[in-house]
């Protein structure tokens, strides 16, 4: 089996897996070994997360009801309250599904169908019909009478982009894959980053990995000059997977343009801001990586099919310019 082109272990299940847990597992599998469109997929979690969070929403205001009517007698009698009922949360049920969806980007490699069947599915999700659900806040808005324990606000389900939830920490905290897969997967999670990325679906920038390649990234940057094997082992496959948000269709383009936006950084925060000198830092080193030949063939490669990508979409702005 090629590497390159083989898809790895999906590693999804866990053996606390509770029905809940299994019934979404069981529906992403579907999704990537196309047994379920990703149209249908979509609309059955998302049916999934609106009916569990207008029950739960029910049942924590009928626990609230009862819960007014007994505190005062509760604190007469110095008895407990009973134990409490937890809050609608459909943030949780979003967070816990790309969590998944991020485990299973390790396993795809870039181009397979696995990883297009994922982009899709988070497509299909922003193409449903919009629709509010209930979820709880603790702060109060102004107004609120002081007794209110529990504020209640809504969500605007997959509009996906910038400002909906967190989710690009999801693919921050994958499970530690085994050295021999490392890299494979650290290639795959960030090709999918990528596009998740450049399509407006999940902003992963801070979780790429090209600011790593750098000679300047004194944290986790090989000193080369001790010509040691495992420090060309742990560039190139860094720069592997750097090269990914250059070489992907929707990435260099994306990446070429957000860079164009600012000539110079003047702050390390957030940790990964494109600019035109980090640009330019990017194609150097991706051009020294082509050359070295203790990197490998591999990195070799991809380094220089990364360096040729930058210099034409530079050439495309000198000619007829980027939209």
């Amino acid at each position: 089996m090629n590497p390159e082109t083989t898809p790895l272990d999906l590693n999804l299940f866990e053996h606390w897996d509770d029905d809940e847990d299994l019934w979404y597992k069981n529906n992403l599998v579907s999704l990537v070994q196309g047994d379920k469109t990703p149209t249908q997929v979509a609309i059955e979690i998302d049916t999934y997360i609106t009916q569990e969070t207008a029950k739960q929403y029910a049942v924590h205001q009928e626990y609230l009801a009862k819960q007014k009517k007994t505190k005062a007698t509760c604190k007469e009698n110095n008895n407990e309250e009973g134990t409490p009922v937890g809050e609608p949360n459909p943030g949780g049920h979003i967070e816990m599904v790309m969590l998944w969806i991020a485990r299973l980007c390790t396993a795809f490699p870039p181009g397979h169908v696995g990883q297009d069947r994922i982009i899709a599915f988070l497509e299909a999700l922003r193409a449903l019909p919009r629709h509010e659900v209930v979820m709880a806040s603790i702060s109060k808005s102004e107004g609120e009478l002081e007794d209110e324990e529990h504020v209640y606000r809504s969500l605007e389900m997959w509009p996906f982009g910038k400002g909906w939830l967190v989710l690009a920490e999801e693919f921050r905290y994958v499970s530690q894959p085994p050295p021999t897969e490392r890299d494979l997967r650290y290639r795959n999670s960030q090709s999918a980053m990528v596009r998740t990325t450049a399509l407006d679906l999940i902003d992963c920038r801070i979780y790429s990995v090209m600011e790593m390649i750098l000679p300047f990234h004194h944290r986790w940057y090989p000193d080369l000059e001790s010509c040691k094997e495992e420090g060309f082992n742990w560039l190139a496959g860094h720069v592997i997977a750097g090269a990914q948000w250059i070489v992907q269709p929707e990435a260099g383009r994306y990446v070429y343009r957000e860079c164009r936006k600012v000539e110079r950084l003047v702050t390390e925060y957030p940790r990964v801001v494109w600019s035109m000198e980090r640009w330019r830092r990017w194609k150097d080193q991706f051009a020294f990586v082509a050359q070295e030949e203790r990197f490998g063939e591999r990195a070799r490669e991809v380094a220089e099919l990364a360096h040729e990508r930058m210099v034409a979409l530079e050439g495309e702005e000198e000619g007829l310019g980027l939209e």
